[in-house]
């Protein structure tokens, strides 16, 4: 069955990334459920299994169609256990399709995990869907809803191989087609590497492969270490941000981390690229000038998981429909019941780094 919509979700999951992508009817029955990155270093102030088990539980055939983990990194998988925990509880069948999985240098831990995903497939070395200009290798396609590689384990990762192999992951769906590229913890080096593959389609009468982006994960969760690490690190990410020309901007904030999550030197580079606009709203960052954390109104499309710093949070999704209509949602009023295609909306104790004040 055609897909009316799809729904593509970032999990609030604090410190950690997961994002839930719902392929939907007109009536907005979930046809496919696909996991992209599913993981936390926190284990009781976010539970991003609990708004998958929701949607779950309103389909005819509960199952993860796919699950694609981006690269080894704990706070990218750690919540699948919980998840099945809670999948075996309510007493549905544990069920994932194919996993697909990016990265080089899995550790112990995480290679045990690994064991444990159905039908486990890597992606080839030095991969992307876009090699040959004119030509987009998809990674497979659910109800008209295509899914592409940007990127995956490339040779040219730097110093820090384990981010830098870091899976990027595009989503099509629509006429005319939108996207939605989700980055894992992309480096600058990965986006170098990706401005290299797209540049021969950029100037060849083709243009860019990657068109009318209506949602651009913020690499790395907004980190400050793995994206500026580079003298030319500003205008190679200016490139890459001009070859997909991103309407709205996320980043899954861990604003009780160590890590501190999103940076606004990060989020402030890629927020004056961002071309959509938006009702006024509120997103976090940490400011490494003053030490502290800041929220901050803006009515452009720039989004975080924490909402404010009196601990609301939400999830935060834009839909792609099959005319090309695209939406997004800010937040609900508290209460929102997850798995019901609304936000999950709820509070967390303040951050513990840092002075928390308001911008």
């Amino acid at each position: 069955m055609p897909a009316d919509h799809v729904d593509v979700i970032a999990l609030h999951c604090d410190q950690g990334m997961a994002t839930m992508v719902k392929i939907c009817d007109a009536a907005d029955r979930v046809l496919h459920l696909i996991l992209i990155d599913f993981g936390s270093t926190c284990t009781s102030r976010c539970a991003p299994e609990d708004v998958v088990l929701g949607v779950l539980k309103t389909m005819a055939h509960p199952k993860i169609d796919v699950l694609i983990v981006s690269h080894q990194d704990k706070d990218h998988w750690s919540k699948l256990p919980a998840l099945y925990q809670k999948v075996h509880d309510a007493g549905l069948t544990w069920q994932i399709d194919y996993t697909y999985y990016g990265g080089k240098d899995w550790g112990t831990s995480a290679t045990k995990a690994q064991l444990t995903w159905p039908n486990a497939i890597p992606l080839q070395d030095d991969y992307s869907s876009y090699s040959t200009v004119g030509v987009k290798q998809p990674l497979f396609s659910l109800a008209g809803v295509t899914f592409y590689v940007l990127s995956a384990n490339i040779s040219d990762a730097g110093t820090n191989v384990k981010n830098g192999t870091s899976a990027v992951i595009v989503i099509e769906y629509g006429n005319p087609l939108r996207t939605a590229i989700l980055t894992g913890d992309a480096t600058i080096d990965t986006l170098v590497w990706i401005n290299n593959k797209l540049e021969p389609w950029q100037k060849s009468p083709y243009g860019s492969p990657i068109t009318n982006c209506w949602m651009l994960e913020v690499p790395h969760h907004g980190a400050l270490a793995t994206l500026t690490t580079n003298a030319d690190w500003s205008a190679k990410t200016t490139t890459f941000v001009n070859y997909v020309t991103p309407l709205n901007i996320v980043a899954s904030a861990g604003a009780h981390s160590q890590y501190s999550h999103p940076h606004k030197i990060v989020l402030d580079h890629f927020s004056t690229h961002v071309r959509g606009n938006a009702p006024l709203h509120y997103h976090v960052y940490f400011d490494d000038a003053s030490t502290r954390w800041v929220e901050e109104q803006c009515q452009k499309g720039v989004f975080t998981t924490v909402l404010r710093l009196d601990g609301t949070f939400l999830d935060q999704r834009f839909t792609i429909y099959h005319d090309g209509r695209v939406t997004f949602h800010i937040g609900t009023a508290p209460g929102a019941v997850p798995g019901t295609g609304r936000e999950s909306f709820g509070a967390l104790p303040l951050c513990s780094r840092g002075r928390v004040e308001n911008g």
